[in-house]
């Protein structure tokens, strides 16, 4: 149904309401899924870069070995790597 047919259809009137427009509300939705997602994608990489930070300097420190690991540290070693081969 086009815009003009539901304006056409409408009752005398009324007033277009965003906040029940279905295909809005899933519009709005979608975006906000999509925001929190990529928030969580840069938090994911904050932890990975600050976690390879801990590392580069504890093996600067020539105690690296002595580190506790934790989960995730693949990917900080990932990133350790990356940086290294940049170099």
């Amino acid at each position: 149904m086009g815009t003009d047919q539901l304006l056409a259809a409408a009752a005398p009137g009324t007033v277009y309401d965003p906040d029940t427009d279905v295909v809005v509300q899933a519009e709005l939705a979608a975006e906000a899924a999509a925001v929190a997602a990529r928030e969580a994608e840069l938090r994911e990489a904050a932890r990975i870069a600050g976690r390879a930070d801990e590392l580069r300097a504890l093996r600067e420190l020539g105690t690296l070995e002595q580190a506790e690991p934790r989960e995730g540290d693949e990917a900080a070693r990932d990133e350790l790597t990356r940086h290294a081969g940049g170099r």
